[in-house]
């Protein structure tokens, strides 16, 4: 059996969401720290085009977790404002705030009917609800002024700490009004610190989307040739960087990106392999950059986990076995993913039954792939390509389960896994579980970005001054995005 999910903790529909919160808690609630007063960050922004829904995807999830735990540990000073419009005591309020920026998203956010025509709590009041520090505005593009009256409306004595941008073409929207808004806005407090948040690297990603669709072209007008879509696209996928002086939009997509990381005092980034890759090719400076990847819980207490440890008996025919695919299908690398699982995977996989597996077969993408994580967090192994395992191992033989380059050896890994070969199905499953100890602990990756925050906001004077790069990118001759939006602006409230 072959089954598709967004995400494999079977989140329910939306009437269904109450029964289901006090499950998802146990996994997603973060601790509370032993001294509330210690280590707090003031207040933030989070500015973003899509709303983290942490049922849709892992960057949903990864977002979430933030929200929390930036909430967590601000200081109770934020201006009073509530989903309802019932004011409360600013002291009951908290310093985490998100800004969705698209009318569509935002009528989305505060409908109380689904896309589906269901009767749900709108996605705000729920997230209030689970983070209760957290305030949600509207905030539309290209209207300058509805930042400014933001930062008058949202000042209090201690003042903003910073603004972190969901993407770079976020920030290109944004970054200039908030930049030149603290100015008047804040007087004497200095300007918060700008923070990116890349997710994945975007050019790296349609970069290798594009290399993908070129070899497929290639070979597709060469006939009576055996085409491999693994084996034929991956060796090239892997070896692609974008180029400053690239062609067409592989140049333009990075340049943008760059001049977003370099217009920020920090940048957070998903991969240790993108990391690596942003200094190493293209010289960012590494007080620039703070690693900040997914946040999950040790095995041991996830809801479930128990049950699927395997003990190298097969399972009872009653058990319901299946091979799994995990994503949206709003992301092509999804899309291209289940093509080749249908096409050349799944014909040689049809009469096998035995164990729950992952299959993945990516072609191309970028940062850390969630559906991996969710896999092991499930006690199940998963078998990709080096474009999944990126950023998680650098020697395939610690994955938990298979890394495939051929579509020949995906397919043995599956027959193997799935038939318990030597054993190696519960080796998978520990390999699995200690990765995500080892690389995703979600108590030590936070402190590590609390600690790059609270130092950021310290140093943030001193850091801006021995960066010459950033200041050229804010003097007004380089400021495109800015007088782009401007004029947009102009030309629609005309």
């Amino acid at each position: 059996m072959l089954k598709y999910t967004t995400n494999l903790y079977s989140r329910p529909s939306w009437n269904q969401r109450t029964k289901y919160q006090e499950v998802v808690k146990r996994f997603f609630a973060p601790s509370s720290p032993a001294n509330k007063t210690e280590g707090l960050l003031g207040s933030s922004v989070v500015v973003t085009s899509v709303f983290p829904d942490d049922t849709a995807s892992a960057a949903g999830v990864r977002t979430r977790f933030l929200l929390e735990r930036l909430g967590q540990h601000a200081r109770t000073t934020h201006g009073s404002f509530t989903f309802t419009n019932q004011q409360k005591n600013a002291a009951d309020r908290g310093g985490s705030v998100i800004l969705t920026t698209t009318d569509k998203e935002w009528n989305q956010l505060s409908s109380s009917t689904s896309t589906t025509g269901q009767q749900r709590v709108p996605m705000e009041q729920e997230y209030q609800q689970w983070i209760p520090n957290l305030m949600v505005e509207h905030l539309p593009m290209n209207r300058s002024h509805a930042v400014e009256n933001f930062l008058l409306k949202h000042n209090t004595d201690k003042g903003i700490e910073r603004i972190i941008f969901d993407r770079f073409y976020v920030e290109e929207a944004f970054s200039h009004a908030f930049w030149e808004g603290t100015s008047s806005a804040l007087d004497n407090h200095k300007k918060p610190a700008m923070v990116l948040d890349m997710q994945d690297m975007h050019s790296l990603r349609h970069g290798r989307q594009e290399v993908v669709q070129k070899l497929d072209r290639a070979f597709g007008k060469e006939r009576g040739r055996e085409y491999d879509p693994l084996k034929h696209v991956i060796p090239e996928v892997m070896a692609y960087a974008p180029k400053v002086n690239g062609p067409g939009k592989d140049s333009d997509r990075l340049l943008r990106e760059l001049a977003s990381i370099h217009r920020c005092d920090m940048t957070l980034v998903c991969s240790p392999y993108e990391m690596d890759l942003l200094q190493r090719e293209y010289g960012i400076p590494r007080d620039k950059l703070c690693l900040a990847s997914f946040f999950v819980d040790h095995p041991s207490s996830i809801v479930g986990t128990s049950t699927v440890v395997d003990n190298g008996e097969a399972p009872k025919e009653h058990e319901e076995t299946k091979f799994v695919f995990c994503g949206g299908f709003r992301h092509d690398p999804n899309v291209d993913a289940v093509q080749v699982l249908l096409k050349h995977v799944w014909p040689k996989l049809l009469s096998m039954s035995g164990r729950n597996i992952l299959l993945a077969p990516l072609r191309f993408g970028a940062g850390i792939k969630g559906k991996i994580l969710d896999a092991w967090m499930n006690g199940m192994p998963a078998i990709t390509t080096p474009i999944g395992s990126e950023g998680i191992v650098q020697n395939k033989d610690d994955f938990g389960g298979a890394v495939c380059s051929t579509v020949h050896d995906f397919c043995e890994s599956a027959i193997a896994l799935m038939t318990n070969s030597d054993g190696c199905y519960s080796k998978a499953q520990t390999r699995g579980f200690h990765l995500l100890r080892k690389e995703f602990d979600k108590e030590r990756n936070w402190d590590l970005l609390h600690q790059q925050l609270q130092s950021l906001q310290s140093d943030l004077t001193k850091r801006r001054q021995r960066d010459p790069v950033q200041a050229l990118l804010w003097h007004q001759s380089l400021r495109s995005t800015k007088y782009f939006s401007k004029w947009i602006e102009e030309k629609e409230t005309k």
